[in-house]
């Protein structure tokens, strides 16, 4: 892609995308926790890192709700 050819910065695309990033981040997360245990048995702390990550994943997901429903054009 040459330079002529970029957008200018749209903000709304830009904040699904950083939200869409933080909840892919926590469902790979959960989703090694959950499919793969042996692969973090060293952790000290399971129950701590799955709560924390389930709230960044519901936050993420409420993030883009809203951000949707208030700004996102219908097509």
């Amino acid at each position: 892609m040459t330079e002529k050819n970029l957008q200018p910065p749209n903000f709304l695309t830009t904040s699904l995308s950083y939200w869409n990033t933080q909840k892919q981040e926590a469902l790979t997360i959960l989703s090694l926790y959950f499919g793969n245990p042996l692969a973090v048995a060293d952790h000290p702390n399971h129950m701590a890192v799955i709560k924390e990550w389930t709230l960044k994943l519901a936050e993420a997901d409420d993030a883009i709700a809203t951000l949707q429903k208030y700004f996102q054009q219908s097509s």
